[in-house]
């Protein structure tokens, strides 16, 4: 018996003097479910990465909301060695909780009827424990706690099987490896197993939870039940995040079935900018464009907003795509931590390596240029994400662009990424650059997420109007500027970090805007050039269209006017 279900048991014993039969239906049920969830804790970690294929896309799907139901079966699966299963009476147990729970108890804790059967009935199915030879469930078992590793040795509280006393623990690691904030079983000399994320502890044993169902997967966020006392308790696991049937370094199968290739996100926790819902809404309900084009400014969070609308996708419960691929023709990145600019040498560059990378997730084959079995494919759905699409050059532009066209709504949906106000393929969406107000919270959310410290100094700092405002012109609204004046101010404080003019240095200009001529259509570079030539600014635009020789041309010349006016040049 280990501390947990030891402070049960004591429980139960003091409720049976008492002749409290209702709390004690909810006891023995307690009590029963612990081990269940117990047990996956021990299964899961011990044997998880041993799954095949099938088995493991079983349990990675039912383990999100499961049913008791469900947990046995989860069990079952995790079992390989069949340490738990081989016992007669003890799988008859496993196999006849659900159904007893469901017909004499309810889906609920609360019950009224037919007390002395209940108990009964619940007593038996727990005796059979007592028929297991699994060392974990008939040794004393204490629980360690581990809170800290430091010159190979673990530290941390141990709880005594007794349940009620606990000391001091620690460990070489030449002995056994650990996870830090992990509970652990022992027993005999020696042996360890794993119960975290499953099994919770806190208040120096006082505080008693486990497992109910994966709350958000994309955050790890588990919902806990507490045991003995009415509460529930949420905590992240990063291990959560990342239920991923099979990743083979090239493509990645998530428990939904979805295949993704594998990418790196440009983003440690995504913060919403305001367009992805509506992006999602275009992806899962417009049937009658392919292609939605995302414009923006460098910087205000285009990508970010992309990939995590990916990794929603993929780690939904519900299946939308079968395939997911995302690629780049980004040749170079601001790095917010230092405000340098870094070059990609990792991105394509033309229709053949766009057709290439899209042939290696859906066929296995890299060497495939040709795209017509992207363009027939059948009975599947594709989702194609182009990031930095500006950054082909214009003849491989024409050419994405009726590769595109031969796509069917049905089967296949693109998202194109750019800063070049001309392009626009398909349903347009426009990011901008946040309001002031937007700025301060998604500054705040930086240094929360990023862990910088003085949260709570800082918020108080800008709910001042003047000081708010000068983060908001230091950084003009761009999540990537607020990103790098979050990492100054954690360095230097406000008063200094307000002196850095980080959107007026030269690397931050030569990002925003060194191409920008580039990416302008013919008319709007002739426009362009124009008006940097002239002096007097009376009349500018009249002036512009006469000397474009475009007075009789007034669509063409408007065009090229909002083209530079949607780039604020």
């Amino acid at each position: 018996m280990d501390y947990i279900r030891k402070q049960v048991q004591q429980r139960i014993e003091f409720l049976q003097s008492m002749g409290e039969k209702s709390a004690l239906k909810i006891h023995y049920q307690a009590r029963f479910e612990y081990i269940l969830v117990y047990l996956v804790g021990y299964l899961w970690n011990k044997n998880i990465d041993k799954l095949d294929y099938e088995d493991k896309e079983y349990v990675f799907q039912n383990i999100i909301k499961p049913t008791i139901g469900s947990i046995v079966s989860i069990c079952r699966k995790l079992d390989i060695d069949k340490e738990i299963f081989k016992s007669g009476k003890l799988n008859q147990a496993f196999e006849k909780y659900p159904s007893v729970r469901n017909e004499l108890l309810g889906h609920g804790f609360v019950y009224e009827d037919a007390p002395e059967k209940v108990l009964t009935a619940l007593q038996e199915l727990y005796d059979s424990i007592s028929y297991s030879n699994l060392p974990i469930l008939i040794e004393n078992v204490d629980l360690i706690f581990v809170t800290s590793f430091d010159s190979n040795i673990y530290k941390g509280i141990s709880y005594k099987s007794d349940g009620t006393n606990y000391s001091p623990w620690s460990c070489p690691k030449n002995i056994h490896e650990f996870k830090t904030n992990s509970l652990y079983g022992s027993y005999g000399l020696n042996q360890y197993f794993r119960l975290s994320p499953f099994v919770e502890m806190s208040a120096f044993g006082r505080e008693i939870y486990f497992f109910n169902s994966i709350d958000e997967k994309l955050t790890g966020n588990v919902k806990y039940n507490r045991l003995l006392e009415t509460g529930i308790l949420y905590k992240e696991w990063e291990e959560f995040c990342e239920l991923d049937i099979t990743n083979d370094g090239i493509k990645i199968k998530s428990h939904n079935g979805t295949i993704r290739n594998v990418y790196e996100n440009n983003y440690k926790k995504y913060i919403d900018i305001g367009i992805k819902r509506r992006l999602k809404d275009f992806l899962l309900k417009n049937k009658s464009s392919v292609c939605a084009t995302v414009w923006g400014h460098g910087g205000v969070g285009k990508t970010a907003t992309i990939q995590s609308l990916c990794e929603d996708l993929a780690n939904d419960e519900r299946k939308f795509f079968d395939y997911i691929v995302f690629l780049s023709a980004k040749d170079r990145k601001y790095d917010y931590y230092t405000g340098n600019i870094e070059e990609i040498s990792d991105k394509i560059a033309t229709l053949p390596e766009l057709i290439k990378g899209i042939n290696k997730v859906l066929f296995n084959n890299d060497d495939d240029d040709d795209p017509s079995a992207i363009v027939d494919i059948k009975g599947k759905k594709l989702l194609l994400v182009i990031d930095d699409f500006e950054t082909f050059p214009k003849e491989e532009k024409d050419k994405i662009d009726l590769f595109i066209s031969e796509l069917n709504t049905n089967n296949h949906k693109v998202i194109i990424t750019t800063r070049a106000a001309n392009i626009n393929i398909g349903q347009e969406f426009q990011t901008n650059e946040l309001t002031e107000n937007e700025t301060t919270r998604f500054l705040l959310e930086v240094i929360k997420n990023e862990e910088l410290g003085n949260e709570i100094t800082i918020k108080q700092q800008l709910e001042t109007t003047e000081k708010s405002h000068m983060v908001f012109e230091i950084t003009s609204g761009r999540p990537l500027f607020i990103f790098q004046f979050a990492f100054i101010l954690g360095q230097k404080g406000f008063a200094d970090a307000i002196n850095y003019k980080i959107k007026e240095g030269d690397t931050a200009i030569s990002f925003l805007f060194g191409r920008i001529y580039e990416y302008l259509s013919p008319k709007a570079k002739d426009l362009f050039v124009v008006l940097s030539l002239l002096d007097d600014l009376s009349n500018v635009i009249e002036k512009a269209q006469y000397i474009l020789n475009l007075e009789h041309e007034p669509d063409i010349f408007n065009s090229a006017v909002n083209e530079l006016v949607k780039l604020k040049l």
